[in-house]
């Protein structure tokens, strides 16, 4: 149980660092790490028969966590991540062309 609250812990203040800071990076981290621990849970050996209820509700506690993780990876990193369609601010860069790739359309 402690190291599902230090798991949550973390996951929470990954989230918030990532907010306050803008630093979209380390929200796709969090994405990545949610991602590698649903899986994890996911395609291991769980037999919901023979399981304990605590085996099961820790299961259940876990996957939120990782679900969490996940959430906050898409809403810090992806959807409010408006740099990712800004042209580069690199003076050798090609200029972007204002009407988009298909004029006339």
């Amino acid at each position: 149980m402690n190291k599902l609250l230090i798991t949550f812990g973390i996951v929470i203040i990954w989230g918030l660092i990532a907010l306050f800071f803008n630093m979209p990076i380390l929200a796709n981290l969090e994405f990545i790490f949610g991602l590698t621990g649903f899986l994890l849970l996911y395609f291991k050996d769980f037999d919901p028969e023979t399981a304990s209820a605590r085996e099961k509700t820790l299961r259940k506690r876990w996957l939120t966590v990782f679900a969490i993780a996940m959430l906050f990876g898409l809403l810090f990193g992806s959807l409010w991540n408006s740099e990712i369609i800004q042209p580069a601010k690199h003076p050798d860069a090609p200029p972007v062309p204002a009407q988009g790739p298909f004029p006339g359309t």
